[in-house]
Protein backbone atom coordinates (compact mmCIF):
# COMPACT_ATOMS: atom_id res chain seq x y z
CA UNK A 1 0.00 0.00 0.00
CA UNK A 2 1.13 3.28 -1.35
CA UNK A 3 1.25 6.81 0.50
CA UNK A 4 -0.06 9.36 -1.62
CA UNK A 5 1.51 13.17 -0.78
CA UNK A 6 -0.68 15.72 -1.94
CA UNK A 7 1.48 18.67 -3.25
CA UNK A 8 1.95 22.02 -1.32
CA UNK A 9 -0.95 24.59 -1.73
CA UNK A 10 1.99 27.39 -2.04
CA UNK A 11 4.92 27.64 -3.31
CA UNK A 12 8.09 28.29 -0.84
CA UNK A 13 8.22 31.76 -2.08
CA UNK A 14 4.72 32.61 -1.48
CA UNK A 15 4.75 30.93 1.75
CA UNK A 16 8.62 33.40 2.20
CA UNK A 17 6.42 36.74 0.72
CA UNK A 18 3.70 36.00 3.70
CA UNK A 19 6.22 35.71 6.11
CA UNK A 20 7.94 38.63 5.04
CA UNK A 21 4.72 40.56 4.10
CA UNK A 22 3.60 39.51 8.03
CA UNK A 23 6.82 41.11 9.66
CA UNK A 24 6.78 44.13 7.39
CA UNK A 25 3.00 45.04 8.13
CA UNK A 26 3.86 47.97 9.98
CA UNK A 27 5.97 49.01 6.76
CA UNK A 28 4.88 51.92 4.54
CA UNK A 29 4.22 51.23 1.00
CA UNK A 30 7.47 52.24 0.07
CA UNK A 31 9.00 49.70 1.95
CA UNK A 32 6.91 46.87 0.73
CA UNK A 33 7.51 47.41 -3.02
CA UNK A 34 11.31 47.81 -2.22
CA UNK A 35 10.93 44.56 -0.28
CA UNK A 36 9.26 42.94 -3.78
CA UNK A 37 11.79 44.31 -5.93
CA UNK A 38 13.93 42.57 -3.86
CA UNK A 39 12.46 39.09 -4.28
CA UNK A 40 12.72 39.99 -7.79
CA UNK A 41 16.32 39.77 -8.32
CA UNK A 42 17.54 37.13 -5.39
CA UNK A 43 17.31 33.77 -6.10
CA UNK A 44 13.85 31.59 -5.69
CA UNK A 45 13.74 31.01 -2.25
CA UNK A 46 13.21 27.42 -2.02
CA UNK A 47 16.75 26.83 -3.75
CA UNK A 48 18.59 26.54 -0.76
CA UNK A 49 22.55 27.04 -0.75
CA UNK A 50 24.34 25.92 2.34
CA UNK A 51 27.02 23.12 3.94
CA UNK A 52 24.54 20.19 4.67
CA UNK A 53 27.21 18.05 5.43
CA UNK A 54 27.77 16.90 8.87
CA UNK A 55 31.64 18.52 10.72
CA UNK A 56 33.74 14.92 10.51
CA UNK A 57 35.16 13.81 14.01
CA UNK A 58 37.93 12.05 12.20
CA UNK A 59 39.63 15.24 10.61
CA UNK A 60 42.74 16.23 11.32
CA UNK A 61 44.96 18.90 12.04
CA UNK A 62 47.59 20.46 10.13
CA UNK A 63 50.39 19.16 12.69
CA UNK A 64 48.05 15.75 13.31
CA UNK A 65 48.62 15.35 9.56
CA UNK A 66 52.85 16.41 9.46
CA UNK A 67 52.95 13.83 12.25
CA UNK A 68 51.46 11.28 10.27
CA UNK A 69 52.94 12.13 7.11
CA UNK A 70 56.70 11.92 8.79
CA UNK A 71 55.39 8.59 10.01
CA UNK A 72 54.38 7.11 7.09
CA UNK A 73 57.88 8.36 5.44
CA UNK A 74 59.99 6.59 8.21
CA UNK A 75 58.23 3.38 8.50
CA UNK A 76 58.46 3.82 4.64
CA UNK A 77 62.01 4.32 4.84
CA UNK A 78 62.83 1.77 7.13
CA UNK A 79 61.08 -1.11 4.70
CA UNK A 80 63.12 -0.09 2.06
CA UNK A 81 65.91 -0.55 4.15
CA UNK A 82 64.94 -3.81 5.15
CA UNK A 83 63.90 -4.86 1.62
CA UNK A 84 67.58 -3.74 0.34
CA UNK A 85 69.29 -5.50 3.07
CA UNK A 86 67.25 -8.74 2.35
CA UNK A 87 67.80 -8.26 -1.30
CA UNK A 88 71.87 -8.16 -0.63
CA UNK A 89 71.37 -11.46 1.49
CA UNK A 90 69.70 -13.02 -1.09
CA UNK A 91 72.04 -11.97 -3.53
CA UNK A 92 74.98 -12.81 -2.12
CA UNK A 93 73.61 -16.77 -1.02
CA UNK A 94 72.65 -16.88 -4.82
CA UNK A 95 75.82 -16.03 -5.49
CA UNK A 96 77.79 -18.87 -3.49
CA UNK A 97 75.34 -20.96 -4.76
CA UNK A 98 76.20 -20.46 -8.37
CA UNK A 99 79.86 -20.73 -7.22
CA UNK A 100 79.14 -24.33 -5.44
CA UNK A 101 77.03 -25.49 -8.25
CA UNK A 102 79.91 -24.59 -10.58
CA UNK A 103 82.47 -25.95 -8.57
CA UNK A 104 80.48 -29.76 -8.33
CA UNK A 105 79.97 -29.38 -12.07
CA UNK A 106 83.78 -29.37 -12.05
CA UNK A 107 84.33 -32.35 -10.29
CA UNK A 108 81.29 -34.03 -11.80
CA UNK A 109 83.23 -33.40 -15.24
CA UNK A 110 86.64 -34.61 -13.16
CA UNK A 111 84.92 -37.97 -11.98
CA UNK A 112 83.29 -38.82 -15.88
CA UNK A 113 86.69 -38.61 -17.08
CA UNK A 114 88.57 -40.52 -14.63
CA UNK A 115 85.56 -43.15 -14.95
CA UNK A 116 86.29 -43.22 -18.57
CA UNK A 117 90.13 -43.52 -17.65
CA UNK A 118 89.54 -46.56 -15.87
CA UNK A 119 86.84 -48.36 -17.15
CA UNK A 120 89.50 -48.47 -20.18
CA UNK A 121 92.30 -49.92 -17.86
CA UNK A 122 90.05 -52.57 -16.60
CA UNK A 123 89.27 -53.62 -20.37
CA UNK A 124 92.65 -53.97 -21.26
CA UNK A 125 93.23 -55.88 -17.97
CA UNK A 126 89.88 -57.97 -18.75
CA UNK A 127 91.56 -58.16 -21.95
CA UNK A 128 95.00 -59.40 -21.11
CA UNK A 129 94.15 -61.75 -18.79
CA UNK A 130 91.60 -63.84 -20.71
CA UNK A 131 95.05 -63.80 -23.07
CA UNK A 132 96.63 -65.65 -20.13
CA UNK A 133 94.32 -67.96 -19.19
CA UNK A 134 93.84 -68.75 -22.82
CA UNK A 135 97.37 -69.23 -23.34
CA UNK A 136 97.77 -71.11 -20.16
CA UNK A 137 95.01 -73.68 -21.53
CA UNK A 138 96.84 -74.22 -24.11
CA UNK A 139 100.37 -74.97 -22.90
CA UNK A 140 98.23 -77.74 -20.83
Amino acid sequence: MSVQRTPPTTTPRENNLQQQSDVGAGMGPQAEALMDTQYEHTPSSYVLIRNNRRPREDEFSPSQFLDFKQEMTRLITSFITEQKNSHMEITNTLKTLQQTTSNIEQCVSLLTLQNEEFQKKIDKLETQSEAQVHQLLQQK
